[in-house]
């Protein structure tokens, strides 16, 4: 420890410097004449020792100071033999005398004195400020003893490899012997022993926090599932968080109904024949904990008795059959008052099912015909009305993708005999159909942020078997295939929102607010109500919300419910045919029992997919850094944007400061200066794979600037000017064109060129009607500068523009100027 520096003894008025008033030892050192005497300098500081209520005493006697021993008994070796004022009022010096018959003493008997102060001001000094201790320690190398503060021990041999209980308490006990030799362990119930422990258990804690700290904040060495999926995006490697189950709903009504979203349906696990159960009833819960499976509807559905099941036409075949590889169907349909009288439309979904069986069906040689099918439709046609016994039903036509296209043949009509429903007809479609996820939506209340600091706010649900579902954002648009069987690396959010409500119930004036989950809090802005989810070791689930402007950060004095899908049941993989109980909300009870007839799941459901392992995020992780898939410069950007195709140039630079700037991409088309809204979104899809976490990313194009230029032409003679200007334009003035030879071709056009005023005088020397050229004007419109320059240079993500439109000007002009030669 550093001795604190001593105040000039030439300043006249000493500054108070110190806002607490404090006594401290600062040196105790043997006189030069012998180890018998010593000198022990103290140190008095604070604002009130200038009071003149109470002064300090202007002499100093030794009887204004007392020796005293720790261990209560009497002090015989050391006396106070003087004392003085050194800088008064803040420096004061004692002199010590040790008695001879004290040297021979051991240490523990001489270990620590206090010298106890009697007569300063009580306004000065509290209670343990008015005895200093001082240490008397005697050395093993010569017979004289010497004075010293505590802090002047010499550092005791650590171990610093002790890093558990027992280490500490080793480590601990060790040292003790060498500053307090006459301290021995008698007892564990002792209150030394009892305090080692409790330094030893902090210790161990705090050795074991900060071993686990270093350890999670590398890739390698992570133990937690959530510290490797920071590590691995901030790699741009997205881990698979898993996936709910997902299956089709198919319903039959009697009368128009809408099924509104994140309706609950149960599996008929107890045989029970009811079809509906009320969702806030002690019936539900039972049915619940006797293990039945819930799912829940994704969107809402008005599903109408017209399309409860659908007849397939058959075009007055005997046998007819859809075969594999089919996308279309002709249906019949009855018309309706509707703009387009077809109560269906692109993005439905439909299911072909069969509904009775035969003879031939039964047999092995049909064994590969399916069951049920579904798919989503991509668009529907109108073909024609049905005359006679069919009057007013019409040819509906039914088209979906490709990638829904049937596995095998499905028979519609079989001319065999035994058919159970129909005398001809085995399969229909339904078109009453919905998809549903796996689990059940609890509400769950979350402590307001009314007593805490909003940006510390990082509330803590129970531990919940939380659902993580599939992005809906493009299940409309999303084959069933694709829906059903969503790939392994398909990226997930976890099904959770918060809802945001005033603390008072009966505020009406305040609004209520829904957030969301977030992949990513670092795209975000400050008015976006977005949270990240973290799902502990122990399964508790931990909201974090923005800070700095990267999302938003909670409101005071609100309150917050946490609505969770959770899971339900033994297993999410059901078969075909168990979804079969129905659960609304109470409002709609009613209305569900009076219209709805049955609903049911004709497919089973798909198979989940569970999150990615620990090992499996380290090493793939690593493959990115390996492959070079991220892009840590600039020309990585660059050089990514063109190699996709459509692409002939791209550069890259940032606007901003670290650590999160702007990433700007700006891309040329191969075939044309003008980048569109489609080519830009799936550069900015591509380079999103490759871009790190924090960088944001913004796709532009090519920023045009206009040119002038003017030539003076001597045409050469018996050529006519109208050919030499048409030739001049074809080479010169105008950007689109694609010949190689044109100064503004497509394929010479890129970023950051430099133009040169020589390339317009050379590219008119292939034309043979030009005698001489001379530049009038060659500069950019955009800027002041003068008329003619030897070169135009652009920035990084400027390219030259010379569109010679006569109304439009700020295109660029070329302006030619014919003069005939003067002859001399």
């Amino acid at each position: 420890m550093q001795r604190p520096p001593l105040k000039s003894q030439q300043n006249t008025v000493p500054q108070p410097l110190k806002e607490t008033n404090t006594v401290s030892l600062i040196s105790a050192r043997a006189t030069p004449d012998g180890a018998r005497t010593w000198t022990v300098t103290l140190e008095i500081g604070g604002a009130n020792i200038f009071s003149h209520e109470q002064p300090l005493p202007a002499q100093l006697t030794p009887d204004d100071f007392r020796l005293e021993r720790l261990d209560g008994r009497p002090n015989t070796a050391l006396t106070i033999t003087d004392v003085k004022w050194v800088h008064p009022p803040t420096l004061v010096e004692i002199s010590l005398f040790l008695d001879a018959r004290a040297q021979e003493l051991d240490n523990k008997e001489l270990y620590q004195h206090v010298l106890r102060i009697l007569r300063f001001p009580a306004h000065l000094l509290n209670k343990s400020q008015s005895a200093i201790p001082i240490f008397l320690l005697q050395s093993r190398q010569q017979k004289s003893t010497e004075f010293g503060v505590q802090e002047n021990i010499p550092a005791p041999v650590i171990d610093y490899m002790a890093k558990d209980f027992e280490g500490f308490c080793q480590l601990i006990v060790t040292n003790l012997e060498k500053c307090i030799p006459d301290w021995h362990e008698v007892a564990a119930a002792d209150s030394g022993a009892m305090l080692i422990e409790i330094l030893a258990y902090v210790a161990d804690y705090l050795s074991y926090r900060q071993d686990f700290v270093a350890n999670e904040a590398y890739l390698k060495t992570a133990l937690l599932r959530t510290s490797l999926a920071r590590h691995a995006r901030l790699l741009g490697y997205h881990p698979q968080e898993g996936c709910a189950a997902r299956i089709i709903l198919t319903c039959e009504v009697s009368a128009p109904l809408e099924i509104p979203a994140n309706t609950a349906v149960l599996s008929n696990s107890n045989s029970t024949q009811r079809k509906l159960v009320s969702l806030n009833s002690d019936l539900f819960q039972r049915i619940l904990s006797g293990g039945a499976t819930c799912f829940e509807t994704t969107r809402s559905l008005k599903a109408t008795p017209l399309l409860n099941q659908l007849r397939i036409h058959d075009f007055g075949l005997q046998e007819f059959t859809l075969y594999a590889g089919s996308t279309s169907v002709v249906v019949e349909m009855q018309e309706t008052d509707s703009q387009t009288g077809i109560p269906l439309t692109g993005g439905d979904i439909v299911v072909l099912q069969r509904i009775a069986l035969s003879e031939r069906t039964r047999s092995n040689q049909d064994s590969g015909y399916i069951r049920a099918h579904a798919v989503r439709l991509t668009h529907v046609e109108k073909l024609r009305s049905l005359h006679g016994n069919a009057a007013g039903r019409i040819l509906v036509g039914l088209h979906w993708d490709r990638s829904d296209a049937l596995p095998v043949d499905l028979p519609v009509v079989l001319k065999d005999e035994g058919i159970k429903l129909g005398p001809k007809t085995v399969s229909a479609v339904f078109a009453n159909a919905i998809e549903a996820e796996f689990g059940l939506t609890r509400s769950y209340p979350v402590s307001s942020s009314e007593k805490i600091e909003p940006c510390d706010w990082q509330p803590t649900l129970p531990a919940k078997p939380l659902q993580r579902l599939a992005s809906t954002d493009d299940d409309v648009r999303l084959s069933i295939d694709r829906f059903l069987s969503p790939r392994d690396d398909v990226l997930t959010h976890p099904a959770i929102r918060l809802l945001e409500t005033p603390l008072n119930t009966n505020d009406l004036s305040s609004d209520s607010y829904i957030w969301h989950p977030t992949r990513d809090l670092l795209r975000h802005g400050n008015s976006d109500r977005v949270f990240k989810v973290d799902t502990n070791e122990d399964n508790t689930i931990t909201l974090r919300f923005g800070q700095n402007g990267m999302g938003r950060t909670p409101s005071f004095c609100r309150h917050y419910t946490a609505e969770i899908r959770e899971a339900t049941g033994k297993t999410s993989n059901v078969g075909a045919n168990v979804m079969t109980i129905a659960c609304p909300p109470s409002h709609k009870f009613e209305e569900f029992a009076d219209r709805l007839v049955r609903i049911n799941n004709p497919l089973p459901a798909s198979t989940t997919i569970f999150e990615e392992s620990k090992d499996s995020i380290r090493l793939n992780s690593a493959d990115i850094l390996k492959d070079d898939k991220i892009c840590g410069t600039l020309e990585d950007y660059a050089n990514l944007a063109k190699a996709l195709p459509d692409v002939k140039a791209a550069t890259a630079w940032n606007i901003g400061d670290e650590p999160w700037p702007f990433i700007y991409v700006a891309i040329l088309a191969e075939y044309s200066n003008v980048v569109d809204e489609t080519l830009a979104h799936s550069v900015k899809k591509y380079l999103d794979l490759h871009r790190p976490v924090g960088r944001r990313l913004i796709v532009t194009g090519p920023k045009p600037v206009p040119l002038e230029i003017a030539l003076e032409v001597i045409p050469k003679r018996g050529f006519a000017q109208t050919d030499i200007e048409r030739d001049l334009v074809h080479l010169v003035g105008n950007t689109n064109e694609l010949e190689n030879h044109a100064v503004f071709s497509m394929q010479k056009i890129t970023f950051n060129q430099i133009l040169y005023a020589s390339q317009i005088i050379a590219a008119t020397a292939v034309i043979a009607g030009i005698d001489m050229v001379r530049l009038l004007a060659f500069r950019r419109t955009d800027k002041p500068g003068p008329t003619i320059s030897d070169q135009i240079t652009f920035a990084r993500d400027e390219i030259p523009m010379l569109a010679n439109k006569p109304n439009q000007p700020a295109g660029g002009q070329l302006t030619v100027q014919f003069n005939e030669r003067v002859s001399s």
